[in-house]
């Protein structure tokens, strides 16, 4: 009897511990995800709404728009009942405009990287690995207000036209990820000379015996 209490007690304190790591976890990517959105939206209202009730973590409020962002911070894909979930807000709650789910480290579930659909008319992207591509944010962000600023003009309630958008969206993230990774080569590439200028300097100044 003895034992069988002791083995129980060790299984509430797993289960107790695994929840505590994964809380702080959360709260460490949802205060990543605070502090990013502040420094995007330097114009805007950031709202931290979690726990309120089928609004997502945090609401960007400008321009009479506002934005509904879920953070996850999974290791591995972010499964389908968080998909379900973000759905569901965003069917739920008239006031938001748009929506945007970032997986902080991983991917999302059946969804592919900067992927864009609409629920009730209203744009979601979904943004993969947004702790390492931060600007993946911003083009999310971006997409969504020029799809809102034009809904004038397009009726996004039609397949035929949600379906254009999603296509040319596709073209248009394979040119921007392009066009960020050549960056990204030429600021190692500027690094890595300046470095080796770096050690260059050094070397004439052991050849003049002069103290650095």
């Amino acid at each position: 009897m003895k034992k069988k209490l002791e083995e129980e007690r060790k299984k509430v304190e797993n289960f107790n511990r695994i929840n505590e790591n994964s809380a702080e976890k959360g709260k460490e990517g949802e205060n990543w995800v605070f502090n990013q959105l502040h420094r995007f939206f330097t114009s805007a209202m950031i709202d931290p709404v979690k726990g309120t009730g089928h609004k997502g973590d945090f609401h960007v409020i400008e321009q009479e728009r506002i934005g509904m962002f879920e953070s996850k911070n999974y290791k591995g894909n972010v499964p389908k009942k968080e998909v379900d979930k973000f759905y569901n807000d965003m069917e739920k709650n008239d006031q938001l405009n748009y929506g945007i789910f970032l997986s902080l480290k991983s991917g999302v579930v059946n969804r592919e990287d900067l992927h864009l659909e609409f629920v009730m008319g209203k744009p979601i992207v979904f943004v993969h690995n947004a702790r390492e591509h931060p600007y993946k944010i911003m083009l999310a962000y971006k997409v969504c207000q020029l799809i809102l600023k034009n809904m004038d003009c397009i009726d996004v309630k039609k397949e035929e036209v949600q379906h254009k958008l999603q296509t040319y969206f596709k073209s248009m993230k394979m040119i921007i990820t392009k066009l960020h990774t050549t960056l990204n080569n030429f600021g190692t590439d500027m690094k890595k000379q300046l470095d080796d200028a770096w050690v260059n300097i050094e070397q004439v100044f052991q050849l003049l015996n002069i103290e650095q």
